[in-house]
């Protein structure tokens, strides 16, 4: 099967055996999801400050760093798990 055709899921745990850090579980991946959507909504952004959720953020990581993540994710289900870490403290979900 090709990696386009797989799913999100099928490719979380991808990368949980290729980043270290990550936990194999569906309450995991579905964090994971959630912190993925913000780092969308920042890579989105170019201001400092943004909105998610009703809620009002200062970046902890630029647009560019943010891109570069969900660039890595995509391209090779890798990710620097410090970096995914401390956008998600930032929404107080664990990871």
């Amino acid at each position: 099967m090709k990696k386009n055709q797989y799913s999100e899921y099928e490719n979380y745990i991808l990368l949980c055996e290729n980043s270290r850090g990550f936990k194999l579980s569906y309450t995991h991946f579905l964090n994971f999801a959630e912190v993925k959507r913000f780092l969308k909504q920042i890579s989105s952004v170019v201001s400092d400050t943004f909105t998610y959720e009703g809620n009002i953020y200062s970046k902890k990581v630029t647009s560019q760093t943010a891109e570069s993540l969900l660039d890595s994710l995509e391209r090779n289900n890798r990710c620097d798990y410090s970096t995914f870490k401390s956008v998600a403290n930032q929404i107080k979900v664990p990871v």
